[in-house]
Formats: structure tokens, sequence, C-alpha cells
């Protein structure tokens, strides 16, 4: 099931994605894109974030994670064309420095 399509259906507050495994090399973030894409940096912001919004799409992600890194693009291009202030958030979670998150709702790899 596509991203667009659990836009449209009738989700609760997150929608998780799994890790993607690709033969293709890293492609780099291009931060100029990432105005729609809120950085997480606590707990507090992304239990606001959710309770403000009525879709919060996350991006669970690390550093050291390549197919992280393979997934950005789409999900920047996702941001910037389907993002809306108090409705649709597109955020993004560091599970190496926000641990408490990503233990909460259960991402290990």
């Amino acid at each position: 099931m596509g991203i667009l399509t659990l836009l449209q259906s009738n989700i609760k507050k997150f929608i998780s994605r799994a890790l993607l495994y690709f033969s293709s090399p890293i492609i780099d973030v291009n931060t100029e894109n990432m105005a729609n894409i809120t950085q997480i940096n606590s707990s507090t912001q992304f239990e606001s974030l959710l309770s403000s919004n009525q879709y919060v799409i996350v991006d669970f992600h690390a550093v050291w994670c390549g197919p992280c890194h393979m997934i950005a693009p789409v999900f920047e291009q996702l941001a910037k064309q389907h993002s809306k202030p108090d409705s649709i958030a597109f955020v993004k979670v560091d599970v190496d420095q926000q641990e408490e998150i990503a233990r909460k709702y259960g991402i290990t790899a």
C-alpha cells in the first residue's frame, strides 16, 4: 500500500514505514527541500505535533542507515506535495538521538 493511499485512508495519528533495502548507492539528502519536514528534537515536540495535526507521517531514520538515505528524496517530495499546516505533518525522527520515541513506537532497526 503506497503512502498516498495511506494518507487518503482513515489513519490514526501516524504512520511508520518499514526500512527498505536497495542495492543502489546511497543518495545524499538535499536539505534545501526539507522546509516541509520537521526534525524532531524532543519527545515533547513530537507529542505536540501529534496532538496538533490530523496526520503525522514519520520517517524513523539513522545517520548510519543506507536505506534511510535512499528513501529520503521520496519522503521529501511527498512532504513538499502534501504537507498542510495543522493537518498533515511530515517529520523525521533520528532513532539514535530520540531513543525514547523509537522505543515507545517499537522501532528497533
